[in-house]
């Protein structure tokens, strides 16, 4: 989750240095993030109330941070050249 958050951290750092006049950016390579949380809940007591709600929360985060890159990619700055 930390190497996602950082990709989308990269993604919108892109995103605002195009709007500051900086060079038109390549989009950030996403992380396998969600198969790393399936293999280690393979591992999990997931009976325990405990270790389910981590997992649920780091699938829950996995997915916001998803959408947020997705949604930096997607940004357009107006009046920039491709």
């Amino acid at each position: 989750l930390l190497d996602e958050l950082d990709a989308v951290m990269r993604e919108w750092n892109g995103v605002a240095k195009e709007i500051d006049g900086g060079p038109h950016r390549e989009p950030v390579a996403a992380t396998s993030t969600l198969e790393s949380i399936a293999d280690v809940a393979k591992s999990l007591d997931l009976r325990n109330p405990d270790v389910a709600d981590r997992v649920v929360a780091a699938v829950w985060g996995h997915g916001w941070l998803r959408m947020c890159l997705a949604a930096g990619r997607a940004c357009e700055v107006p009046g920039a050249a491709p």
